[in-house]
């Protein structure tokens, strides 16, 4: 089950976003991508056993700490494992793409050490909305891979910016994401409204009338 009341504690498995390009994103701009080392990992883990020894849920921080190889991810959980005895539920974020690199296989086992919930940045399911905010994703990519994540039975929320097509592509983003979404089984979707904000790609769109809101 998913305790709903709990706060999950942090491990701070990674800093920053893999991929850092999306028009639309200033989330740790500036800041290269960073993963953790394993010793910096397991002195959080003792500190986390040390102080909080009953935790049943962790939360593993950074915008796509799910980038991680399935090896590197399975090591991170086995030693949770060792340091919390009743550890039972893990969430992250993560970007559509990370799933490429593993098989439902080995999100199974994911799955079965934890793996229980992600929080998918997928903004859109229409390609040209995709394509125009560098997401480096199409709808398909979003069909293909969260279908991996239900055949292991790893519960995943979608996002989507209400927005993020202009005002050109409006409507047919609104459909064409319904038409995607629709033929999924996610645990929610999750919709923000869009926010331009000066420091990115986006906002020199919209100042020079290109990105029209």
């Amino acid at each position: 089950m998913y305790y709903y009341g709990l706060q999950p504690m942090p491990l701070n498995v990674t800093r920053g976003c893999s991929h850092h390009k999306c028009k639309f994103c200033d989330i740790h701009a500036g800041e290269n991508f960073k993963v953790t080392p394993m010793e910096q990992l397991e002195q959080e883990l003792e500190a986390i056993q040390r102080y909080q020894p009953n935790t049943k849920q962790i939360y593993f921080t950074g915008e796509d700490p799910f980038v991680l190889s399935y090896e590197k991810i399975k090591l991170i959980l086995q030693k949770a494992h060792e340091k919390l005895p009743y550890l039972q539920i893990v969430t992250m974020t993560a970007r559509v793409s990370n799933m490429k690199n593993k098989t439902v296989e080995q999100l199974t086992e994911l799955r079965k050490l934890g793996i229980y919930h992600l929080w998918l940045g997928s903004e859109s399911g229409n390609d040209e909305v995709l394509r125009n905010m560098n997401k480096k994703l199409t709808a398909e990519d979003i069909l293909v891979q969260c279908k991996k994540l239900e055949t292991a039975k790893i519960n995943y929320t979608l996002s989507y910016v209400i927005g993020l097509g202009g005002a050109k592509l409006s409507e047919e983003n609104a459909l064409d994401t319904a038409q995607v979404y629709n033929q999924l089984q996610p645990a929610a979707i999750a919709m923000s409204g869009l926010m331009v904000f000066r420091d990115t790609a986006l906002y020199q769109e919209l100042k020079n009338k290109s990105f029209d809101m």
